[in-house]
């Protein structure tokens, strides 16, 4: 139940109201629910540190029984001969065997490539030398063709017209060289 707070009309002055007294006396509900919630909340927390200190030591417990475990093979290994194991040994003298080889073989593929590029790059050389010599020749035998086919030309005249056995002259434009005209040289 909420006190009732008395209205200002209502008020005697010098004194206080009935109501007034009695909710001075008795504990306010809002403090009471208040502690409530305070004590629930303190037992949850405790329920909850209780729940964890029980993780912790079976935490604490599983880390003694690791460490243990650990020392043990610390002295199992401390207590073994330090020699190293012959088998283990002879895999890694053939793997180092092998890539001994391997090294090798690749070395002399390298080599192989590399006098193959030699040769190529001669054969390139030789190939273009060759190629601007017969050119060259290629040439001055087309210009040994035209000139051959013009003398053969000129020593046949051949004619496309057809022949009927009468010998004509063809017109000459005529050219002066000096006071010798065309005509009179042929």
């Amino acid at each position: 139940m909420t006190p009732t707070i008395p209205e200002p009309g209502n008020r005697r002055f010098g004194s206080e109201s009935r109501d007034a007294i009695e909710w001075k006396r008795r504990p306010s509900n809002t403090v009471i629910e208040t502690l409530r919630k305070l004590r629930e909340a303190l037992d949850v927390a405790s329920a909850d540190r209780d729940s964890k200190a029980a993780k912790v030591a079976t935490l604490e417990k599983e880390v003694l029984g690791l460490r243990a475990q650990y020392n043990n093979q610390v002295e199992n290994s401390a207590s073994k001969p330090k020699t190293p194991n012959e088998p283990n040994w002879k895999l890694s003298a053939d793997r180092d065997e092998k890539v001994q080889v391997k090294i090798q073989e690749i070395a002399r593929l390298k080599t192989d490539i590399n006098s193959a590029r030699d040769e190529l790059e001669q054969e390139r050389e030789s190939r273009e030398k060759e190629r601007k010599l017969l050119n060259s020749e290629i040439s001055g035998l087309s210009i040994r063709v035209d000139f051959l086919k013009d003398k053969i030309d000129n020593l046949e005249k051949l004619s496309f017209e057809v022949a009927d056995g009468v010998i004509r002259r063809v017109n000459i434009p005529r050219i002066r060289c000096g006071s010798v005209s065309a005509r009179q040289i042929i």
